[in-house]
């Protein structure tokens, strides 16, 4: 086994003293060595469930627009229609969920749009599975000098396996997307990949995974007892065993289902009795989740009131606050890529695809907020004008105490 093991370290594979096992990921940056899919891990594992899962919902909720003359947003444009249903699958919402559990889970995927003219925008389009994609032997160099050099590295075509069959895909057909950023990791397809976000946390996930398997066979422990013979023998001072039919009594009696007097013994002789039950609360298995558990969420940016708000239910004063930080922070960038992405690739530069998280409630405080900002400049304004400066002058001396003017 040490010959083994000390073979497939040099592939990523760890075996752990108490028997467990992790394993670092393949060549294409999707498949850990036991067969297991990160999606697969993603999906049945606690923490990375709730945190993808609130991720992905977010990303469903934001509304994608086209600025009209007036500047309004006109979220029903008809270069939009194609986000009703993306294909023959699944709806818009499908769509952005999907794209965003490949992402976290797999640290870059690839869309592929099918457009019925350049005219007429996108047709269909799809989500790619980066697990089912495999790359050319040879990517070539990625230091890319020329158009000539372009042209040759995305005019390579990879492998997409779409259940019965094996498709050839051109990098310039796609659009690329990366969770981290390409071009940091050590490998052939690194212009064309980037790392997950799993490898970071993949022990923290096998810790949470751990405590949760340490407090099942804890709780199966409770209710067992052990019921012993308390009597000592003359001659050897040991404890005598039960007899037989006593040991046979104790069984059925405590193995029936609890009733008023099924529990009562009559033994022959006295007995000893121990709980055999181990506590629970003393191996700090809860603890131990939720830190490792929070250090998965940080990594995904989930604020920490949405996470615990998501996993139990609660509220917290300072949730909607999260909220809106999650919304701008993490949530409206990944949007917008998302918008920039479709322009660039099917879109129209002059009317740029756009997203929007303004129709939420949490994000109904920004505009309490920035209406107690105005209320408060115009009245300021006012008080200052009113004893005898210019506008001009109440603006510079606004401006002078750090009161920014916004369109």
């Amino acid at each position: 086994m040490g010959l083994f093991n000390g073979l497939m370290g040099s592939f990523g594979y760890v075996r752990n003293s108490n028997g467990s096992n992790w394993y670092s990921v393949t060549k294409n940056n999707t498949t850990y060595l036991n067969g297991k899919d990160k999606l697969d891990l993603a999906i049945n594992h606690s923490t990375l469930s709730s945190v993808i899962s609130i991720r992905a919902d977010y990303l469903s909720k934001a509304k994608f627009y086209i600025e009209d003359d007036n500047g309004e947003k006109d979220f029903n444009h008809e270069s939009l229609q194609w986000l009703k249903n993306p294909n023959p699958h699944q709806s818009g919402e499908d769509f952005l969920i999907q794209y965003e559990w490949f992402l976290c889970a797999y640290g870059w995927l690839y869309q592929r749009p099918y457009l019925s003219s350049i005219k007429d925008g996108v047709n269909q389009i799809y989500n790619l599975n980066p697990s089912q994609i495999q790359f050319p032997n040879k990517m070539g160099d990625s230091l890319i000098l020329t158009k000539s050099d372009k042209k040759k590295y995305y005019d390579k075509e990879f492998s997409y396996k779409d259940i019965e069959n094996d498709k050839s895909i051109r990098f310039s057909d796609v659009i690329p997307y990366f969770d981290v950023t390409s071009g940091i990791s050590n490998t052939e397809t690194s212009a064309v990949t980037s790392p997950s976000r799993i490898d970071s946390i993949i022990k923290e996930a096998s810790n949470v995974s751990l405590a949760s398997d340490a407090e099942n066979i804890v709780i199966e422990t409770n209710g067992r007892e052990m019921i012993f013979s308390d009597q000592t023998g003359a001659a050897l001072g040991g404890s005598l065993p039960l007899l037989d039919g006593d040991r046979k009594t104790i069984k059925d009696t405590l193995n029936k289902p609890l009733s008023r007097g099924s529990r009562t013994l009559t033994p022959s002789k006295k007995l000893g009795w121990v709980n055999m039950s181990v506590k629970l609360g003393d191996l700090g298995l809860n603890q131990s989740r939720e830190t490792n558990s929070n250090i998965i969420s940080q990594r995904y940016q989930v604020p920490n009131e949405i996470y615990k708000a998501f996993t139990t239910g609660a509220t917290f004063e300072n949730q909607k606050e999260a909220q809106v930080g999650f919304v701008q922070n993490t949530m409206q960038p990944r949007a917008d890529n998302l918008a920039a992405s479709w322009t660039s690739s099917f879109g129209d530069v002059n009317r740029p695809f756009k997203a929007s998280y303004d129709h939420l409630p949490s994000m109904q405080i920004l505009e309490a907020k920035r209406a107690e900002k105005a209320l408060k400049i115009t009245t300021s304004m006012r008080n200052l004008v009113q004893a005898g400066l210019t506008e001009a002058d109440a603006r510079e001396f606004m401006s002078n105490m750090g009161i920014q003017f916004e369109k």
